[in-house]
């Protein structure tokens, strides 16, 4: 579990107006206000939003809730367990789970729309399974908008929430869809400390936002998709004076410019310390206006002060954090306002999730208002390499430690908090860091180290003619990380002519993957397969070892000299794997085909017979075909075909002569 005790609210001077001074102001200063468990009071929110008033707080036991929650006007704090200790888990494991509405046209799995007020709170849950709601914008003209949240006329506060896996894709009969994670409309909420990812949606597929102007601060905002109406699937902007502060955009995808961050109408939003790469689309990412500062953008179309290009090191596995090399780190606005909070045991150096000095750190975790999605960060200076790989470590906790406790996975263990640690043998170490705070609280992460010996390969083929016209080569890898994709380049050249055919994932490793591509070049014979699972089906190959594709070639024509089929790469292709955040080349071993042959068969027709003396003494005699392979023809095992070989064979099929190629 991870988990932030009370200790961890010593340093930072805003956090609890950030994370829960409603709750506590709502407990404290009114005598009247009520907290409504759910389900001990009520079996579902929507029920404790019904009976609550204002002021009161709705707090939620870690669960899987399907339904749609309307807020209704209320001027209340819906929040999970999360609000007493900000324990992370309770995020992950409270889900409000919009995907069985009662109605398609109201599909957000949570509304704000009736001018709730700030001190309405949503906090502390996994929103998802949202499809959107109905808006017309226009008289006659209709949007399906808000897959996850949607908020109109509201300025309530969004936060600490992980909202994933909405959309606004049903655009059927009406004009578009958008905000798919989240849609703000003609009021100015705040959204801050969220991670929204993995939503889809003609525009704004993480966030929407239209004639308003919120305030977007502290959040990752990552994988979103779609974009095709009007792109912005990190953030779409309409008529907007919108805060854009402190968030991190990362491989969100549009067919359109502005994959990133789209911006329209007489929209001037004040963009600051925002991280904006790998987002994948037409440049550039940012796309309608290009005033901001201090901002990290891969393709840098931004004017402003202090803004950079420079790639951000990010950890991919723990929601982008910044390596410590990281040019992002320290790389924000260095006005005072920006600051980082003050790590209280080291003063001048800033709490985690901040790095480095006090100087604002572009991206989510940087600035006053950050939040750790992981409370303990283990640093590493590589996360895979060759076995026996040498790694050092660096712990970062948001509290003050009196004891590291390191578990390497291979039974080795540390005590510090800089440490280093040699993995010996190939495969997958998950290092578990425990941090115990003054308070004997534990707060604890973990990270995969992956120590690699990893090949693709395949195994000599004999091919024989009287067998078959087709060789099938059955590629292998082992892999010591799980692989997302795989690149596979082969070449396939020699005596023994061979033409592409098709490939299959019978018995193979990637049996029911979908999303697998082959180039094929019948002239260079070359064939580069994108072997990967589909969109719908995101899941990694294990680590492990097997077959993972078999290719299918038709035989044009065979000599005994044989053929190789090559694995390591031409031109400027090579074997690739990617896998958790990174991509590596994996050792290969190539596969040679030779010709199988029965001693005595010089016809190679499958078997020895009269035949066979017959096509020996038309080769030598009448200028007939030559044996292929010539070993095939000597009967005698002399070295040579003559006609003695002729002989042998007819001894041995009519006279009971030893077979051929005898040896004593």
């Amino acid at each position: 579990m991870f988990r932030i005790t009370t200790n961890y609210l010593k340093g930072r001077k805003i956090y609890l107006s950030l994370m829960t001074i409603g709750a506590i102001f709502i407990m404290t200063a009114f005598s009247t206000a009520t907290i409504i468990n759910i389900p001990d009071d009520y079996s579902t929110i929507q029920a404790g939003i019904d009976a609550s008033n204002t002021f009161d707080t709705v707090l939620v036991a870690p669960g899987h809730y399907v339904e749609n929650v309307n807020f209704k006007g209320k001027n209340i704090v819906l929040t999970s367990h999360f609000m007493f200790d900000q324990d992370t888990d309770y995020i992950f494991n409270t889900i409000i789970d919009g995907s069985n509405q009662s109605h398609p046209d109201t599909g957000s799995a949570v509304l704000l729309v009736n001018y709730e007020a700030t001190i309405t709170i949503l906090q502390g849950f996994t929103i998802t399974g949202g499809t959107g709601t109905l808006y017309e914008w226009q008289g006659g003209s209709f949007d399906r908008v808000g897959g996850g949240i949607y908020l109109r006329y509201s300025t309530a506060i969004v936060q600490y929430n992980y909202i994933y896996g909405n959309n606004c894709n049903n655009v059927e009969g009406i004009y578009s869809g958008g905000g798919g994670g989240i849609k703000v409309a003609e009021g100015s909420a705040t959204i801050r400390n969220n991670i929204i990812a993995y939503n889809e949606g003609p525009y704004g597929a993480g966030i929407g936002i239209d004639h308003c102007n919120p305030i977007i601060k502290n959040n990752v905002i990552a994988y979103n998709s779609g974009g095709s109406k009007y792109s912005g699937s990190g953030i779409q902007i309409n008529v907007s004076t919108a805060t854009i502060e402190n968030n991190t955009f990362v491989g969100n995808v549009s067919p359109l410019t502005g994959a990133a961050i789209r911006i329209f109408g007489t929209s001037t939003p004040t963009m600051r310390n925002n991280l904006i790469w790998y987002n994948e689309g037409p440049p550039p990412h940012v796309n309608g206006y290009t005033s901001a500062d201090y901002c990290n953008i891969e393709i840098n179309n931004l004017i402003g002060t202090g803004n950079i290009s420079v790639e951000p090191h990010l950890d991919m596995s723990v929601w982008m954090y910044p390596y410590d090399d990281s040019q992002d780190i320290d790389g924000g606005d260095p006005s005072t306002a920006y600051y980082d909070v003050e790590n209280p045991g080291d003063p001048g150096t800033a709490l985690w999730p901040a790095y480095g000095s006090l100087t604002n750190d572009i991206g989510a975790y940087g600035g006053p208002g950050a939040f750790p999605f992981h409370p303990a960060r283990i640093y590493s200076d590589v996360n895979y390499g060759l076995a026996p790989l040498s790694v050092s470590f660096e712990a970062q906790a948001g509290d003050e430690i009196s004891n590291w406790i390191w578990d390497f996975d291979d039974g080795d263990s540390g005590s510090v908090r800089v440490t280093s640690h040699v993995f010996d043998t190939p495969g997958q170490f998950d290092v578990v860091l425990a941090a115990v705070t003054t308070a004997n609280d534990t707060l604890t992460n973990i990270k995969p180290i992956y120590a690699l010996a990893d090949t693709i390969k395949t195994e000599d083929i004999e091919y024989s003619p009287s067998a078959s016209t087709q060789i099938e080569a059955v590629i292998e890898l082992v892999n010591n990380a799980p692989a997302r994709e795989i690149l596979l380049p082969v070449e396939f050249g020699g005596d023994i002519e061979l033409e592409y055919n098709s490939y299959n994932t019978t018995g193979c490793r990637t049996d029911g993957f979908t999303g697998i591509e082959v180039t094929v070049d019948g002239t260079a014979k070359t064939l580069l397969f994108s072997i990967k699972s589909d969109l719908e089906n995101p899941e990694y190959l294990p680590a492990g070892s097997g077959p993972v594709l078999n290719i299918v070639f038709d035989v044009i024509e065979t000599s005994s000299e044989g053929t190789v089929i090559s694995l390591d790469g031409f031109d400027d292709k090579l074997p690739n794997i990617t896998s958790d955040g990174f991509e590596y080349t994996p050792e290969t071993d190539d596969g040679n085909i030779t010709l199988a042959y029965i001693c005595g068969d010089s016809n190679m027709d499958g078997s020895v017979n009269i035949a066979d003396a017959s096509y020996i003494i038309n080769a030598i005699f009448f200028g007939g075909n030559q044996p292929d392979p010539i070993e095939a023809a000597d009967a005698n095992a002399d070295g040579s075909m003559n006609i003695a070989d002729a002989s042998y064979l007819v001894n041995y099929i009519f006279f009971g002569g030893n077979p051929p190629c005898y040896t004593e």
